[in-house]
């Protein structure tokens, strides 16, 4: 049999930022992580760290990886959609991106 190793992180999906009618807070992002549905499901994931990889290349074909880090700080609404907060902010290109959950605190 082959082992499987235990899964370190989990796949999300930047929705877009915190907002209102009129106005937009782009400190909170908003993150779908697959397979949560209910706010319950949700709950677990307060407090646990999030990451934005990009793939930078520069004119001389070097590859440089660049990390946003994060934390996630809340729940938005009742279908699992979780508000995190980075240490910088995400960029509105991000939106549609790939985000990496740590399941470690």
């Amino acid at each position: 049999k082959i082992k499987q190793s235990p899964k370190v992180h989990l796949d999300a999906v930047f929705c877009g930022f915190r907002r209102s009618k009129n106005t937009q807070n782009c400190n909170q992002a908003l993150v779908r992580i697959e397979n949560v549905q209910t706010r319950k499901d949700a709950e677990f994931y307060i407090g646990k760290a999030i990451f934005l990889e990009t793939e930078i290349k520069e004119k001389d074909g070097i590859i440089i990886k660049k990390k946003k880090e994060g934390r996630i700080i809340g729940t938005h609404g009742s279908s699992g959609i979780l508000r995190a907060k980075f240490t910088k902010n995400l960029h509105g290109q991000a939106i549609g991106k790939e985000l990496k959950v740590m399941l470690w605190p």
